[in-house]
């Protein structure tokens, strides 16, 4: 690493004699085949940015990664979620209190933090999308020692910064190398294309065949039949990244998902997922209808997934005929981070203490879940005792005021329903649970449209 740190200084050091502050190409050999790709940015100030990628697809894959980041990341979340898809190795130079601990103990062993500076390069791998732990694997760390050695031989760096910026769309400016000699010729002009564009399956990493209704019509129709009311609600259904893909340490099963459906008011349901699959994506959809005897106005979805989970749910939304859409609106999801989603999926009782999650802003996430789980022991008999005591009294009186509400009108909607409970500050989840007992027990509340 100690070559890696003196190379990027050196790289850091001679750029300000440029003023071309973005750079990018190919270097490729004789035959043209790729041997990497490096993107550097930079200012007067010192400020340093460097991409290096080993193949068109690396590149094509973060560039897609940026673009969807631009036009629908909304929320922190949503970023983490996108940059999860990107690929290649990312270095930007950063104070010291930025660099994370494993690598700070390197910089120091290289003799890099004695010298004081303002700026020292935290470097870290977007091909392990696990976004805590991304220090660089040792294939890696030899990689960016070739681009590095490259990058430090006289003249390559004016080389690269005289390359024209790509402006056509699945190009880049093109370098010859010859390794044995170490010379590099670029000719203004010359390009490399890309023959293929990444498809959008690859880049969300689904390698199945296209997605068509694997649930047995009968049971879908079945359970559209013990459909009891029609609600005048959105709910969502949304296919995301798992709060264990990025805090969890069972790095050999690959990428974590979950799918989640909410009603207009709480998460409803959270499965998870070790897979893009469209089976199980309709079946949870089937599995929430079998438990929730209503439905509502319309569906919606959202999310760098959204295309793919509406082409999984297209077959089954048809039978039941309800509107479904990829949406840009706020969700209830939305108002979730990553620590409360991560509370919801491991905790034995996700909504107790939920409130107390706050107090976990400052927390790294690496240990949420032996966090989460010491705060369930210390409360395991407090929750047997006064906790559900305090639930059933308050469920209790929920469903009372529901019954003397809906005694002293004679046509109410369910949205009067919810609004006159929640204007009692019952809670969401007691509000949900009162309605589906109003429902199970007869008590169908006309629908407002």
């Amino acid at each position: 690493m100690k070559e890696i740190y003196s190379g990027l200084y050196q790289v850091q050091e001679s750029l300000t004699e440029f003023e071309n502050d973005f750079m990018v190409a190919a270097v490729c050999n004789k035959a043209g085949k790729v041997q990497f790709i490096v993107q550097l940015m930079h200012n007067k100030e010192g400020q340093f940015a460097a991409f290096f990628h080993k193949t068109v697809r690396e590149y094509q894959h973060r560039i897609m990664a940026e673009d969807a980041i631009v036009k629908i990341a909304e929320t922190e979340e949503d970023l983490d979620e996108i940059e999860g898809l990107r690929k290649g190795i990312q270095i930007v130079f950063v104070p010291l209190e930025f660099i994370p601990t494993s690598q700070k103990a390197t910089l120091r062993e290289s003799g890099i933090t004695r010298k004081r500076k303002k700026l020292y390069p935290l470097i870290f791998s977007l091909n392990d999308s696990k976004l805590l732990s991304r220090d660089l694997k040792v294939s890696e760390v030899n990689f960016c020692k070739k681009v590095l050695d490259w990058l430090t031989q006289e003249g390559n760096l004016a080389l690269l910064a005289s390359t024209t910026k790509p402006i056509e769309k699945n190009t880049l400016p093109k370098i010859t190398y010859n390794p044995k000699k170490q010379e590099s010729f670029y000719e203004q002009g010359d390009l490399l294309y890309f023959e293929e564009e990444l498809t959008y399956e690859e880049f969300i990493g689904y390698k199945g065949e296209k997605p068509k209704l694997y649930v047995p019509e009968l049971s879908l129709y079945r359970a559209k039949k013990e459909i009891q009311v029609a609600i005048p609600d959105t709910f969502e259904i949304r296919l995301m990244f798992s709060p264990t893909h990025f805090y969890g340490d069972d790095e050999k099963n690959g990428p974590h998902y979950i799918l989640i459906i909410t009603t207009d008011m709480e998460i409803a349901l959270i499965e998870p997922m070790y897979q893009l699959d469209p089976e199980f994506i309709q079946n949870t959809l089937l599995e929430f209808y079998n438990d929730v005897s209503m439905t509502p106005e319309r569906w919606v979805t959202r999310g760098v997934f959204a295309p793919f989970l509406k082409e999984c749910l297209d077959p089954v939304m048809e039978i039941f005929k309800i509107p479904f859409a990829i949406s840009t609106e706020t969700s209830v999801i939305d108002m979730y981070s990553h620590e409360e989603l991560f509370h919801l999926i491991t905790s034995d009782d996700p909504y107790y203490d939920f409130d107390d999650l706050d107090d976990l802003d400052d927390f790294d996430g690496f240990n949420l879940s032996e966090e989460l789980r010491e705060r369930r022991d210390f409360h395991e008999g407090a929750k047997k005792s006064s906790s559900v005591e305090s639930e059933l009294e308050e469920l209790q009186s929920a469903l009372s005021m529901a019954l003397e509400y809906i005694s002293n009108h004679e046509m109410i909607t369910y949205n009067e329903l919810k609004k006159f409970l929640q204007g009692k500050n019952i809670r969401p989840l007691n509000i949900s649970a009162v309605i589906e007992g109003l429902i199970e027990a007869g008590c169908l509340l006309p629908d407002s449209k």
